[in-house]
């Protein structure tokens, strides 16, 4: 069955579901999401498509990502995205073959200031959070409006043990991560010095942080 990409949905519904998924209120998200999807005639997935603030555009999976609830990501992340008309299903489970398997688009999807849920999970410290996101396919070298990917965050805010582990046992990802094709990633980054890229730098921590956590739920700032 083909489904609309497009839900109008009340700001209390809105509110509610990202509020249970900053929370970690599985049941009462899981609930909301079927009652919601039953009521549009649609998926939950496609509810969730249609969920952000209105303000900075933070959907669900920033949400449960920035708090690190693991248990509200596998939820948000199981499922099956909607098929839209101009696709053509792989199987009636809506799932890619498991050889290629579908990238769930809550992974690449950006807030106002161009963070993915995996940028939230980094800089907060979240490791748990971010190898869920990471397993899933969310892409570390995607880079935020301030032109920083993940790791850089995570880094910059001293959370040494989420960029250690991405580096360092990330099937792999240390090849893509920090390299110099990649506009933001700390070898570049390490070839600019002087005080102009300090101050860049400082202000870039001191102010962009706050703006990208604006409604997240975190009670102090990483």
């Amino acid at each position: 069955m083909l489904f609309s990409a497009h839900v109008t949905l009340s700001p209390d519904t809105v509110d509610d579901i990202l509020y249970f998924a900053r929370t970690n209120s599985v049941s009462d998200l899981s609930d909301l999401l079927s009652f919601t999807a039953i009521a549009h005639n649609t998926t939950p997935s496609t509810i969730l498509l249609n969920v952000h603030d209105p303000d900075t555009h933070n959907g669900p999976l920033h949400m449960a990502a920035a708090n690190g609830h693991t248990e509200t990501i596998h939820l948000l992340l199981s499922y099956n995205p909607p098929v839209l008309p101009s696709e053509t299903p792989v199987s009636p489970s809506n799932h890619a073959p498991s050889s290629t398997p579908a990238l769930h688009p809550l992974i690449l999807t950006c807030n106002l200031a161009g963070n993915t849920a995996l940028h939230y999970a980094c800089l907060n410290g979240h490791l748990e959070a971010a190898k869920v996101l990471l397993a899933a396919g969310a892409d570390p070298t995607i880079v935020n409006n301030a032109g920083h990917d993940a790791i850089y965050e995570a880094e910059a805010n001293g959370k040494e043990e989420v960029s250690r582990w991405v580096l360092m046992e990330g099937k792999g990802l240390e090849k893509a991560v920090g390299s110099g094709d990649i506009k933001g990633s700390r070898s570049a980054e390490g070839e600019e010095d002087g005080e102009e890229e300090e101050a860049r730098e400082r202000k870039d921590r001191e102010n962009g942080v706050k703006e990208q956590m604006e409604g997240l739920g975190i009670g102090e700032k990483p």
